[in-house]
């Protein structure tokens, strides 16, 4: 996930940016106040979540951040916070917080946190596209796909019918294939989550197809297949 941290802490702000880069995810953004946050507004549309100290150092608090965010884009807000008052609740309530994380916390309190958010659907979502594939165009549903595989400008994409490799690299068709059961497990393959047959720590399985899971993916995907993470 690529996330943004909004807290006043320097020390707390470092050591959640390393517990979440061990954890695999991107920290795209590092913000101290309300005022910077602000000006950096524009840089957010492709972020997943925001973690925001409630208590900042300014005069504004980290409610007025949630609220500045939330106007614009949908993504998954965690509060970070030492102590909660009824008038943080009562906001974060009308806000619709994604979730509290409690300080100190430790990476097992981040996992936990993560594998709990609620799946945010920013894209339409597409049942079904043409692909171009030679000189022909041919339709890729749904419940067809099973999953693709990057091979330098190709994909081999596999589905319930046939395996065809087209020139498109794996970034683009997950562009263009926008639902929210198309999933990337790993730099190299993108799967239809709702084909899985087995899954296992490091790898799954489609058909026969034994596909790896990049740790990168893999407490999204797990949170996508109501797993608790062990």
């Amino acid at each position: 996930m690529k996330i943004i941290l909004i807290e006043d802490d320097p020390l707390i702000q470092i050591e959640l940016r390393l517990l979440l880069l061990e954890l695999g995810h991107e920290v795209v953004g590092e913000f101290d106040r309300y005022e910077e946050v602000e000006c950096h507004l524009e840089e957010f549309e492709s972020v997943d979540l925001a973690f925001i100290d409630i208590q900042l150092a300014s005069s504004y608090d980290g409610t007025d951040v949630a609220e500045m965010i939330q106007n614009r884009y949908k993504m998954n807000l965690v509060f970070l916070t030492s102590n909660v008052d009824d008038r943080v609740l009562f906001k974060s309530n009308q806000l619709k917080i994604s979730a509290f994380l409690a300080k100190p916390f430790r990476v097992e309190d981040i996992k936990i946190c993560l594998s709990r958010l609620p799946l945010v659907n920013k894209n339409p979502t597409i049942t079904e596209l043409f692909l171009k594939d030679g000189h022909t165009f041919f339709k890729l549903t749904i419940d067809d796909f099973l999953w693709a595989k990057a091979e330098d400008n190709y994909i081999t994409i596999k589905t319930t019918k046939e395996k065809r490799l087209i020139m498109l690299p794996l970034k683009e068709f997950i562009l263009k294939f926008s639902n929210p059961n198309v999933f990337r497990v790993h730099r190299s393959f993108v799967i239809n989550i709702l084909k899985i047959d087995q899954i296992q720590s490091n790898e799954l399985k489609i058909g026969q197809e034994i596909i790896p899971i990049s740790d990168t993916y893999k407490v999204q995907l797990l949170q996508l297949l109501n797993i608790s993470p062990q």
